[in-house]
This record gives structure tokens, sequence and C-alpha cells, in this order.
């Protein structure tokens, strides 16, 4: 494969399992291979015979560049992509490719791919990898071998920035976001950032019902196509401070304000979804007329257990609608908030977490079709065919009528 531009299947097959080998035990020894498959030679003979992968002085095995003795003379190949990368602005691959490949380095193109993948993992926090020009948060199995199978698609960028102010980003934002190392580079930062995007539910991304910060703020990550320009221009812009945003010239106290008000909008991004959970409970409670039980989930399914079990049983054939929600109502395995997604599923007919907006969501109307017919005492039903009666004496059961397009479905008698 090292001197072949076309692999064959079984060398591009060992190679795909190289990818997986290095993104899954890149600090142990031979990448976690304890046998010799075709994979382990590959990595023999690329990255542990020229010093590309080793151990530090702490004995953990990682990526580095070619060391001092240089034993497969890999330098020059590092300082061709030091150097193409060093300017300001992405480099496609296909660059990167075309000049490995030219006179004086002449590289084959078979094991450039995993040459690309190793001196990413010797840069992981200042190289960037972008995907027709997304930023790639966090390098997968996917995206190498695409990259290794259409080079076209890809970019590469290298942001040397690191430590002084952004260690405040760091410290401030390390509360929201994944953790970030005490000493951040642009890309520890941007790329906690877009992996929080990339955590948000459906309807997070799309709802309306959010700041005009928030949605600047939102609009700002999704659409960023440079770390730079996102960290130091749109969010800023976004958050109402100067475009473009000189981290070394600004003041403390702007950069504090920037970050209070970037804090502010993501912890509102964060909080969407639940807010929505809360909106969806509390109709609930007024469809069914439970606005008197206590808050919270588990008293509100303790209240609907009490009202409701059993009654599916007694539901007629021509009410299926009312007998699933019931039944749904009623339901007892699942935790308090998997629960309310999955009442709220049945009404919206997708999960509340992909609805866009909840005003345009068939959940709301179909709450509202939800309605009391009328609330009395009454004595329990005769026993039908199949069909268990809830109790015996009198007591008090809620007729619910399901509204529909071309009518009501009720239940069965004075359910």
């Amino acid at each position: 494969m090292v001197r072949r531009d076309h692999p064959s299947s079984s060398a591009a097959s060992g190679r795909n399992k190289l990818f997986a080998a290095i993104l899954a035990h890149p600090h142990e020894e031979d990448l976690g291979m304890t046998r010799f498959p075709a994979e382990k030679g590959m990595y023999r003979a690329l990255f542990r015979a020229s010093g590309l992968h080793r151990p530090d002085d702490a004995g953990q095995w990682r990526f580095f560049p070619p060391p001092a003795n240089d034993p497969l003379g890999f330098a020059p190949l590092w300082a061709t992509l030091d150097q193409l990368l060093a300017a300001d602005q992405p480099c496609p691959v296909t660059t990167l490719w075309k000049t490995l490949q030219a006179p004086p380095l002449g590289l084959r193109l078979g094991p450039l791919s995993l040459l690309l993948a190793a001196y990413l993992l010797a840069h992981p926090r200042e190289t960037a990898l972008y995907e027709d020009d997304q930023l790639i948060s966090r390098l997968g199995y996917e995206q190498l071998e695409l990259l290794a199978l259409r080079p076209e698609h890809f970019t590469v960028e290298r942001y040397p920035l690191q430590g002084g102010r952004l260690a405040v980003f760091g410290e401030y934002l390390n509360a929201l976001v994944d953790p970030i190392p005490a000493a951040p580079t642009l890309l520890d930062i941007v790329r906690s950032l877009a992996r929080l995007l990339a955590g948000l539910p459906e309807y997070t991304r799309h709802t309306k019902n959010l700041s005009p910060t928030a949605l600047a703020v939102r609009e700002a990550l999704t659409t960023a196509r440079r770390p730079a320009a996102l960290l130091f221009q749109t969010l800023p812009e976004a958050c109402g401070l100067p475009n473009p945003f000189f981290m070394e010239e600004a003041s403390l106290e702007l950069i504090q304000q920037y970050l209070e008000r970037l804090g502010t909008a993501l912890r509102e991004l964060l909080a969407a979804y639940p807010a929505l959970l809360r909106e969806i409970e509390t109709h609930l409670r007024v469809a069914l007329q439970l606005v008197t039980v206590d808050s919270g989930l588990p008293s509100l399914r303790t209240a609907l257990q009490n009202r409701l079990a059993g009654l599916a049983a007694h539901t007629g054939i021509s009410a299926r609608d009312l007998f699933a929600f019931l039944n749904r109502l009623t339901l007892e395995r699942d935790g308090d908030t998997a629960w309310l997604e999955s009442v709220a599923t049945l009404l919206g007919r997708i999960p509340p977490a992909q609805w866009q907006r909840w005003s345009s969501c068939r959940g709301p109307e179909s709450l509202e079709r939800i309605s009391p017919a009328h609330s009395r005492p009454c004595p329990a039903p005769s026993r039908r065919q199949g069909a268990s009666r809830p109790s015996a004496g009198t007591y008090h059961i809620d007729t619910y009528s399901f509204r529909r397009p071309r009518g009501r479905y009720r239940t069965s008698g004075p359910y």
C-alpha cells in the first residue's frame, strides 16, 4: 500500500481498520492490536518505525512529529505540511496531496490519508479539519474513511493561537460545555461550542421562542465556517459587541461582558427543551383538569393512575385514539421525563425533541381536543366480555372526549 496510488481492496480494508484503531486506542502500544493482522503491518511500517507513534516521558503512547533522529526521513514531509498550513486560511486536502506527490517528496497516494490522520492527532488542539466547509468538532471514523476516498470534500487549517486571554474563555465556559484545558487553544473553545450545538435537540435548533441574543448566537454557531471568525466576529456581533472583537486589545471588563452575554445565551439554549416539556405538562394539567394537583411529574402521574387506571379496557372499538391515550397516561415503566415525552409523542405524532415549534406542532391541537365532557359520580360498569371491572362501588369518573376534524371519539358508557 505504501508504494501504490490505488490500494487493493484488501489494503483499503486494512487502512480503514487502522483508522479505527488510531481513533480508538491512540494511547496504547501498537494501537491496542495484540495479534498481527494486515493493519498492524501498516502501522509498524508507517508509524512505529518512523517514530510518529511513540511513548512520551510518562510512558503514554501518543502521536508526535518525527523524532530528532528521523529514522524514515519523514521530517521533510512534516515540514511541508507545517508550511502549507501556515497560511491564514484553510488548505484543501487535494492541494496537500498534489504537493506531497510532486518532487522532491514524490509520495504515493496510498499512505497520504494515514499520514494526515497522524498529523491531525499529533496537533489535535491546533489543527482543524473541515468537511464541506463545516468544522468537524470530533474526528471520527466516518470522516477519515471519506477523506481517503473523496479528499475534495475536506480542508485543513492550523491555529497555533493559545494561552493568554483565551484562558478566561475556558474558565468561564467550563460550566456550560465539555471540559476545556487550562491553557486552551482557539480550537479547544470552538470545538466545545460546536459539540454543545450538536447535542441540542432539533426543537432547540429550530424554535423561535428564544430571546434575540440567543437566536443570534444560535445562528452564529450554526453558520460558522472558521473558528477565528466565529469567536472574534460573529459571536461578539450576536452578543451586541464591536465587530471585529480584538481579544488582545479588549479590556478585561469588555471580555467579561462578552462572556456573560454569551453564557446567558448558551444557558437559554440549553434550557429551551426542558422549558418545552414544562409547557407540555402545564397544557396536560389544564386539559385533564389536574391543575390543583401538586407540582411535579411524580404527583401528576400518581393522580392520573388513581383516576384513569383500568379505564382503557372499557373504551369502544371506535375510540382507538382514546384507548392509546389512556394507556400512555397510565404507563408505569418509564421515568418521569420519558413518560411525558411518550405522551407528547402520541399527541404530536413525533417526539417533542423533534418539534420545530410548539405552536406549529400537532401536540397543542391534540391537547385542546382532549376536553372533559362532564364530571360526575357514577356506578361501576357491569362486567363485559373480556373486560374487568376497575373496582367495586360508586366512584368519581371524568368523561373525556377526543375531538377530531370529522367528529368526536368518546369512551363507552360514562367514560
